[in-house]
């Protein structure tokens, strides 16, 4: 595609002067140097050097590297930088301290393609993304043994990735949200650039979860930057995920008799399969035909319900627990409005073959713990956080009384975390008119960030750009059975070849195929179809290969 190519070249040569000048003045040099690099600087040379302030995009107190050596590794070696990028004092809301310091990694490949890819963290981050791992959920994407160079960091805190106490500090927050990411990448890019003497000729972003909110953040807010992004599972609506978790853990406790023990989990998703295994012309516990599946709602839940409503035993749901079935299952609707107009998050398919008898689901302890941990569900914990650290800072707040419909003095605050640490955003034409592609994928499974979510903002696009102009740039897979890394199958695929072929090549993907990592099912195929549509056995050959299944829509 030579309007990208020429695109990219123009931003790499507006970007190079100015650079090499600032990282000659914070590496030693001075304004009288020439504005080329004269040799590239060697991996142990790397340990004493600095990247100014002025050579990143956002205020910070510059950047160090506190250490660089060569790995040897059987994918081919690497120089390993680790460094840390220091908070400014005068950013704004840092308050009276700095703002924190964010840690990073960055490894330069002995054998470098030219090209390098920013990897995304999980859940509240705080542990350094060392970015040597393959792109999560693409197992058969490992950038660094492809020869990209790669980087990640830790969003500008310490914690556990579960934990949202660092929420007290609004830069730490700030960071979270999106900071991170240009302050990381702008420094990576000078660091390469000094290793290699040249840019990268292409730079990409991969994530899941967490991190594919921070790719698409990415695009949304520093659309220069990157040429394509890989954004699996994506929680693009941060706040509305955090709320309906608060919703669920009021139904499940706020309500007598609504929690819902693992057994009843079990026996959700197994009435679900039942019900809608089939539907897609072969039983292989995976409901592929989603679609056909919601017209069986009422039934389900009918099938599912005790007689006369009381509990009666691990053999059916009072109407109680039923209640916070549909808490997981129905959206939430607000009536007020988030960022960019959201008015809801919508609900997860716990109905339709979703599993939240999990670790990531809706836990098993019938008593709420203070406070609440995963035992008491995955979503209601983080969203317990949230709403306590992130929106009231209190750590002492009863979510169970925190009213989501009428958050009175609190909705301003809500209103301005969603557009700081949400994804919503559905202005991307500053990235389209670079040439930038995405490739989404969510699995339909998913228990944690619901797919639905990412299905109205794909819609959204849909509907604001044309289907035309939206297959131009973005590409969205769904993959029946598979939840937040876990699930029925569990897809492996190139994501990052198939992105930079796009980029690169103008080979637009269409069906894919992927094999199944799950242990029980290991190796069998089927194909990763574009949303609409799911993939269909076609009544012959093999169940475990790919080719016997085609891509249909309802």
């Amino acid at each position: 595609m030579p309007v990208h190519r020429t695109a990219t070249a123009r931003a790499a040569a507006l970007l190079a002067a100015p650079l090499a000048a600032a990282l000659l003045a914070g590496c030693g040099g001075h304004e009288s140097a020439p504005a080329a690099l004269v040799a590239p600087v060697a991996c142990a040379d790397l340990a004493s050097r600095t990247v100014p302030a002025s050579a990143i995009g956002l205020p910070t107190g510059g950047a160090s590297v506190t250490s660089a050596a060569v790995v040897m590794a059987a994918t081919g070696n690497y120089c390993q930088v680790l460094g840390k990028i220091a908070g400014a004092t005068n950013a704004p809301n840092s308050g009276a301290s700095a703002t924190p310091d964010i840690r990073f990694q960055l490894n330069l490949p002995v054998g470098w393609n030219g090209k390098a890819v920013q990897m995304g963290g999980a859940g509240y981050n705080g542990v350094v993304v060392d970015a040597t791992a393959p792109v999560p959920f693409a197992p058969a994407s490992v950038p660094l043994a492809q020869g990209y160079a790669t980087f990640g960091s830790d969003s500008g805190h310490t914690g556990s990735g579960a934990s949202a106490e660092f929420a007290l500090d609004e830069a730490a927050i700030a960071n979270f949200g999106h900071e991170h990411l240009k302050k990381t990448r702008d420094v990576a890019v000078a660091l390469i650039r000094l290793h290699y003497q040249r840019l990268p000729t292409r730079l990409y972003f991969a994530g899941a979860s967490t991190g594919g909110r921070e790719g698409m953040t990415a695009i949304e807010r520093y659309p220069a930057d990157y040429d394509g992004v890989v954004a699996s599972a994506p929680a693009l609506n941060f706040t509305g995920v955090r709320l309906h978790g608060v919703k669920i853990g009021q139904a499940a406790y706020g309500t007598p008799g609504g929690h819902v023990s693992r057994a009843k989990q079990v026996l959700i998703r197994d009435t679900v399969l039942a019900q809608c295994d089939a539907d897609d012309g072969v039983a292989d516990r995976i409901v592929a035909n989603v679609r056909t599946c919601r017209a069986k709602s009422a039934a389900i839940l009918a099938a599912l319900r005790c007689a006369g409503g009381a509990d009666l035993g691990e053999r059916c749901l009072s109407d109680a627990q039923l209640a916070t079935v549909r808490a997981v299952a129905d959206d939430l609707l607000l009536p007020y409005r988030l960022a960019h107009g959201v008015e809801r998050h919508q609900g997860y398919n716990i109905l339709q073959g979703a599993d939240f008898s999990g670790p990531l689901g809706l836990g098993g302890s019938a008593t709420l713990l203070a406070p609440p941990t995963f035992d008491n569900g995955y979503l209601f914990a983080q969203g317990d956080g949230y709403v306590k650290y992130f929106v009231a800072k209190n750590a002492a707040l009863d979510t169970l009384r925190f009213d989501v419909n009428n958050p009175g003095a609190l909705l301003p605050r809500l209103v301005e975390l969603s557009a700081t640490v949400g994804a919503t955003n559905p202005d991307l034409d500053a990235f389209r008119a670079r040439g930038g592609k995405v490739i989404l994928m969510h699995g339909l499974a998913d228990e944690v960030i619901s797919p639905n979510a990412t299905i109205a903002y794909y819609q959204g696009q849909v509907a604001h750009y044309g289907q035309d102009s939206v297959d131009g740039f973005m590409r969205f897979y769904t993959v029946p059975g598979f939840g937040h890394g876990t699930g029925a199958f569990l897809p492996s695929w190139d994501a990052l070849a198939v992105l930079d072929q796009w980029v690169t090549a103008g080979t637009a993907p269409g069906a894919l195929s992927a094999t199944d990592t799950s242990p029980a099912t290991k190796g069998r195929g089927r194909p990763l179809c574009r949303y609409p549509a799911y993939p269909r056995y076609l009544g012959s050959g093999s169940v475990d290969t790919a080719a016997s299944f085609a891509c249909v829509s309802n």
